[in-house]
């Protein structure tokens, strides 16, 4: 299982990726998040770091900071890690097209939450962070890119 999951991330694999049609990236993303079911834990963290993120940009939007100054910092800072300044990037440009589906966020969320319960863990951020993502779901952002779900925030 792993040896899959390690071709998936590959450069090679990457650069294949790319070329491949929305349809046929649907199908190949479907089975990788098929196959990334037994790597919860992951998933949790990359959900409640995107929500976490789409709070803190629409906090800093409404209080009347420069964005891009106080995003820098973020990124820059003690929170950047690359998940959080390529999504940052995305959420600040508004820029959806799908690199990873916001309802399979979602959906992956949901399966690391169940995983939590069954092994004893009130996964209370995982279950805040799945709210955010059903949210932005509910609202037709389910086939944008995972950064799309900063917009609820934006519109409230």
């Amino acid at each position: 299982m792993w040896d899959v999951l390690r071709a998936l991330h590959s450069s090679s694999f990457r650069a294949w990726w790319r070329g491949k049609r929305p349809a046929e990236r649907l199908q190949l993303n479907e089975c990788e998040a098929e196959l990334v079911i037994s790597d919860p834990h992951r998933l949790h963290l990359c959900g409640v770091q995107i929500a976490s993120l789409a709070e803190a940009l629409a906090m800093i939007e409404r209080s009347g900071l420069q964005p891009a100054k106080a995003v820098g910092l973020l990124t820059q800072g003690a929170p950047g890690s690359p998940l959080v300044n390529a999504i940052s990037a995305r959420m600040m440009q508004r820029q959806y097209e799908p690199n990873f589906y916001l309802q399979l966020m979602a959906k992956d969320l949901q399966y690391a939450t169940v995983e939590a319960a069954e092994q004893g863990i009130d996964a209370m951020t995982g279950t805040a962070a799945l709210r955010v993502f059903e949210r932005a779901v509910a609202e037709g952002l389910g086939e944008q890119d995972i950064a799309a779900v900063v917009e609820p925030f934006r519109t409230r």
